[in-house]
């Protein structure tokens, strides 16, 4: 998890075993403006719990 990038196909599994489309999300916030306020708290939570279960993923394939 130190690592800013992750490989293509790694992103994939996850998605695939979540059955999430990250990349749909990322190009949906690369839309968004730039904005502190853009999410409301409720929404930054449930990223944040994303973002804990992206992790424990990569951890379960074997990532650091």
């Amino acid at each position: 998890m130190s690592r800013n990038t992750i490989q293509v196909d790694r992103l994939r599994q996850i998605c695939r075993i979540l059955n999430t489309n990250f990349f749909q999300i990322l190009a949906d916030q690369m839309n968004m403006d730039n904005d502190s306020d853009a999410f409301k708290d409720e929404e930054k939570e449930a990223l944040k719990a994303e973002n804990e279960t992206l992790k424990s993923v990569i951890r379960m394939l074997g990532g650091k």
